[in-house]
């Protein structure tokens, strides 16, 4: 479950025009949603509440794409281990000088 949504300043402009009582009904409504799954929605924010539901859902799709791709990824295994069967535990390091190279004229 997620413990978190996001709301967007774009939200503002068509948000701005409902009174300080629609916007305590309309942000009750979306935690009711987001937490328990309930569209209880009164008639006089039943817009508003539309338009942010919307986003929710595709704002949840993406999330439960990106858990099952990491899903995905983490049974592939991380980095392997170091072979410490010789004692050795760091990496081989690049032995050879580089070459310096010829100065054209």
């Amino acid at each position: 479950m997620k413990e978190s949504f996001l709301l967007y300043t774009s939200f503002y402009e068509p948000l701005k025009t409902l009174s300080n009582e629609q916007l305590g009904k309309l942000f009750k409504a979306i935690f009711e949603y987001e937490i328990n799954g309930i569209e209880d929605v009164e008639t006089d924010i039943q817009i508003a509440f539309a338009f942010i539901k919307n986003q929710l859902l595709l704002d949840s799709q993406k999330y439960e794409a990106k858990c099952q791709k990491n899903k995905e990824n983490g049974k592939l295994g991380g980095r392997p281990k170091a072979n410490k069967a010789n004692g050795n535990s760091k990496t081989k390091r690049f032995k050879r000088k580089p070459k310096r190279s010829e100065k054209t004229l």
